[in-house]
């Protein structure tokens, strides 16, 4: 009986050691996300709440990076724009702090920290979300656009990029935020609209 119980302890207690420390240990899924409030109503007067960030968060999901921006009203189906503007609600990623690439879709000659940028646009037709990757403008080339997954809910804009296209970093800084285009986009008709975080990056992960 003593033996059966001793073999009984060491199946047990090993089982018991490997719960408790995944009770201990913080969860993965929380450690995967990163999310930035921003103070609604920060913006000018005459600028719609729906270009105005709440809340930004980016996630990584599966092979995914998730980046959902929650403004402080939903979207119109159709929102009114100016013939040959847009609209845009974005994302940066800054995964090498070391680099600024020059180019595309900022303005010809002026540098940006991110390497790559994700956004969502209304060109008065349609909505549309892509990612830049900004990385071959360091030798001489041209940045790489490719359409990616985007769903739009009431107040929420939700982008997904695989993490492969943005070259599986495993921490990066990034930032959300809110555009007016007066012209195509890399040109220099734009207005900054609003931020978050307001000032420099947030880390992924947090």
């Amino acid at each position: 009986m003593n033996r059966i119980r001793a073999a009984k302890a060491l199946f047990v207690l090993p089982l018991l050691a490997t719960a408790i420390l995944r009770l201990a240990q913080p969860s993965l899924a929380a450690s995967r996300t990163s999310v930035v409030t921003d103070p609604v109503g920060d913006v000018k007067k005459q600028i719609p709440s729906y270009q105005d960030i709440a809340q930004a968060s980016m996630s990584q999901k599966d092979h995914s990076f998730v980046l959902s921006v929650d403004l402080a009203a939903a979207i119109p189906a159709s929102p009114p724009v100016n013939p040959g503007a847009a609209l845009e609600w974005d994302g940066c990623f800054d995964t090498d702090p070391s680099t600024f690439p020059q180019g595309f879709p900022v303005p010809p000659g002026q540098p940006s920290p991110c390497e790559f940028y994700v956004g969502t646009f209304w060109d008065g037709a349609s909505f549309f979300a892509i990612l830049i990757d900004r990385r071959p403008l360091l030798s001489g080339g041209q940045a790489i656009t490719t359409s990616v997954p985007l769903t739009i809910s009431g107040a929420e804009i939700t982008m997904t990029v695989d993490s492969a296209l943005v070259g599986d970093p495993s921490s990066f800084g990034w930032l959300a935020f809110t555009f007016t285009l007066k012209g195509p986009i890399g040109s220099e008709g734009f207005t900054p609209v609003d931020f978050a975080p307001d000032v420099g990056f947030a880390p992924w992960p947090s």
